[in-house]
């Protein structure tokens, strides 16, 4: 039967947005099972979003008129009605035999009930947060929903809703980029800590006190020309970062690598990041806040490479017993363990043998 159903030629729709890797990857698990696949960019704006919706709705918020204004929501003019419209046209093609959103950037509810009617439709559902109740009723057009959070996956459940819990997994470009060549040892890589990620107050004020101690680090990403004024954080940030390959380099070059929450509270219902493996493939030791999901994600032995810090003092703590671990240990044992995490193979062959050929 899984012969079979692998054999024949099929064609899936993967809608996703930023980070574009995460579409491009679950895409690379089904076309090796055979399966012609076609991205759809569920990040591609409205030229009218900035211009006039957004305006448009700013302006009667701050009249009073209506608290959330939602102004426009459903027209081709804002963001979701244009993504809603072309999703619909592209399913409707007939060119497909089931469709996958990455979600992330939403469609409306009740487009996705049409396109549903049209070829069957499974969401992996990655946004942080207690955020279910938002897709409850779309939620019910799709054959399962894959969450990154375990706690979203029970949410769904009681609500009588096929779920199951898909963590993040590590891209197969991340264990690429270590082929044919050899992972730098500790004494080898030039920082001793890395980050990579967006800007944010609480992130600033940690790392602001981690240089304090450890000196020898660096930040990328977004948004940190914000902390522009605070010279201890300028002279250790070193650009926005935005290409996968500078990242894995820097990863590469870096003995411990940081998973720092925007928030300064652990979101109770945040899956694990991808950005931990990312790390981990790379051969770097990792840090991370506190989160129950870890254990339901990681095997012991890559726990064994995770420091998890609760305050700014015991993420300093942590960054001196990540380094001892660094030092004393091969980072090339790292980049083996995180080698089971690679791809979403399981997740593609999962719904491949639910999938009845469409007929064209």
């Amino acid at each position: 039967m899984y012969v079979d159903c692998v054999l024949m030629t099929r064609r899936i729709l993967i809608g996703g947005g930023y980070p574009h890797h995460l579409s491009e990857g679950v895409a690379e698990s089904f076309r090796k099972l055979g399966w012609e696949t076609e991205l759809f960019d569920m990040s591609a704006p409205s030229f009218w979003e900035p211009i006039l919706v957004k305006p448009l709705n700013k302006l009667v918020h701050n009249l009073r008129i209506r608290r959330h204004p939602e102004l426009l929501k459903n027209t081709a003019l804002s963001h979701e009605g244009r993504r809603s419209r072309l999703w619909l046209k592209t399913v409707s093609s007939g060119r497909f035999d089931a469709a996958v959103l990455i979600r992330g950037s939403a469609v409306a509810a009740p487009v996705i009930g049409r396109a549903a009617a049209i070829v069957p439709h499974y969401m992996w559902f990655i946004e942080h947060g207690r955020r279910v109740e938002r897709i409850v009723d779309e939620a019910r057009s799709f054959q399962k929903i894959y969450a990154i959070a375990v706690l979203n996956v029970s949410d769904l459940r009681k609500a009588g809703i096929a779920a199951a819990h898909l963590p993040h997994r590590v891209p197969d470009i991340a264990m690429r980029f270590q082929e044919g060549r050899a992972v730098a040892p500790a004494a080898e890589r030039r920082y001793d800590w890395c980050f990579v990620g967006a800007w944010s107050p609480e992130r600033e004020a940690l790392f602001t006190a981690v240089i304090g101690r450890y000196p020898n680090g660096v930040m990328a990403g977004p948004n940190w020309r914000r902390a522009r004024n605070n010279p201890i954080i300028r002279k250790c940030f070193i650009g926005d970062f935005y290409e996968r390959d500078k990242v894995y380099s820097l990863y590469a070059s870096s003995k411990v690598g940081m998973d720092i929450y925007s928030q300064p509270e652990t979101p109770p219902y945040c899956g694990m990041s991808m950005r931990l493996l990312e790390m981990l493939s790379q051969g770097c030791v990792m840090i991370a806040k506190r989160n129950p999901e870890y254990a339901a994600a990681l095997t012991p032995a890559v726990r064994e490479e995770l420091f998890e810090y609760e305050s700014e003092q015991e993420l300093i703590s942590q960054v001196g017993r990540a380094l001892d671990r660094a030092r004393s240990t091969d980072p090339a044992t790292r980049t083996e363990k995180c080698r089971p995490y690679a791809g979403y193979d399981a997740f593609a062959k999962e719904i491949t043998l639910m999938i009845k050929p469409n007929v064209r």
